[in-house]
């Protein structure tokens, strides 16, 4: 199934495109939508601990813009 299988969709403002990919998205999400890889979970528990921890370095979000170039 692609775009092209539905034109009218394809005529939607952006906004509207966006809000129903949006509505699409959250009405896929289920703890047993997709199976999560064992290392994902591994990386997470990893980095959860860190951030307890207290030696997760973080960033503000005015710091990561600056490093990506967003004024």
């Amino acid at each position: 199934m692609a775009l092209s299988d539905f034109p009218k969709l394809k005529e939607l403002p952006a906004e509207q495109k966006l809000k129903l990919a949006e509505e699409h998205w959250f009405d896929g999400i289920s703890d047993n939508a997709l199976p999560v890889p064992g290392w994902h979970k591994s990386i997470f528990a990893e980095r959860t601990a860190t951030y307890k921890a207290g030696t997760l370095k973080t960033l503000c979000a005015r710091e990561m813009k600056r490093r990506l170039g967003v004024k």
